[in-house]
């Protein structure tokens, strides 16, 4: 079920234009890493580890400013990116590839942070098979 909220997800960022395209260097890999980047913004799993500010004007341009960050360092444009997106939408293989590898990350880091955060009397014991 998480798997498939996370695809959702994932559309949804696509739909809203959150994403953009690639030239040369940019490719699946890269896409995948900064759409789990930009999904993640604000979260305490995301590239700068900290929520975002509380007020509606602030955190807008936090939310922007960080965007930005992480398209320069990709070396992206948000248009560049929509492309990508667009192009990749064309492949359906190679679209669903992405996708799975994308909730993959997602899940991964979900997990990441709720084994970081659970205390060590609810974790189970290693080797252990619950």
């Amino acid at each position: 079920m998480r798997r498939y909220l996370l695809l959702l997800l994932i559309t949804f960022l696509f739909a809203v234009g959150l994403l953009s395209c690639a030239e040369g260097g940019f490719g699946d890999d890269d896409y995948i890493s900064l759409t789990v980047e930009l999904t993640l913004l604000g979260s305490v799993r995301g590239p700068a580890g900290e929520p975002p500010p509380s007020e509606v004007e602030r955190r807008r341009e936090w939310h922007r400013n960080e965007t930005d960050r992480l398209m320069a360092e990709y070396g992206i444009s948000e248009a560049e990116y929509l492309e990508f997106a667009t192009e990749l939408h064309e492949e359906i293989g190679r679209y669903t590839d992405v996708l799975d590898e994308i909730a993959a990350e997602l899940e991964r880091r979900n997990e990441d942070i709720i084994d970081d955060e659970a205390p060590e009397y609810v974790k189970p014991p290693p080797g252990s098979f619950g």
